[in-house]
């Protein structure tokens, strides 16, 4: 065999096996018609089973690949309608949801249902697990520790003015909070917030 016959048969190979790889890959897309709760979606994730999760205005619903299971949350308070939901896992691969009215949901995978572990009833921007798995939750211009069912809120002249925007770990003992002006460090041990 010439050269260039097994150099053509080798480009062929590659090209077969190439077509292969991309006629496999598949993008769907999903939609109220394809049977999402809301038409305004908020965070997704997948889940230690491989289930995509998607937080909207009405709830969240879970996609298999093929099929939407919807998991409708109370959005109707006395102090208004939820605006947004957020999903996400913790360190251990819980579920969690909470909306932006102070309401946090946990997944309870035996029931195949989201149950409230606690509503706040305040306004809620983030929720963030830390290296140990502790809960920390931002809310306009204070931050805190989920503690005993308790929001425990650390307030500091240095917020004064500012919206926590992200709650996130610098390392082991510190954690990194963004407003929409600043960013600071919190020293868990020593519970001092300092500029970065």
């Amino acid at each position: 065999m010439t050269n260039f016959l097994k150099r053509l048969l080798f480009f062929v190979a590659i090209l077969v096996f190439l077509s292969f790889n991309l006629a496999a890959q598949h993008i769907a897309h999903l939609g109220v018609g394809n049977g999402l709760s809301g038409i305004q979606t908020f965070s997704t994730v997948q889940d230690k089973n491989g289930f995509i999760w998607i937080s909207t205005r009405f709830g969240i619903d879970r996609y298999d690949g093929e099929n939407i299971k919807n998991y409708p949350l109370n959005v109707h308070y006395s102090r208004g309608i939820v605006r947004m939901t957020h999903i996400l896992l913790d360190k251990d691969s819980a579920l969690w949801v909470f909306t932006d009215r102070g309401t946090i949901y946990k997944y309870d995978e035996d029931n195949d249902e989201f149950r409230c572990t606690k509503d706040l009833a305040t306004y809620l921007r983030v929720v963030h697990f830390d290296t140990s798995n502790n809960i920390w939750l931002g809310a306009r211009s204070a931050f805190g520790q989920l503690l005993n069912g308790s929001f425990v809120s650390i307030r500091s002249p240095l917020l004064k003015g500012e919206e926590i925007r992200d709650i996130l770990d610098l390392d082991n003992q510190h954690l990194l909070i963004v407003t929409n002006r600043n960013i600071y460090k919190y020293n868990k041990e020593k519970s001092v917030l300092s500029s970065f």
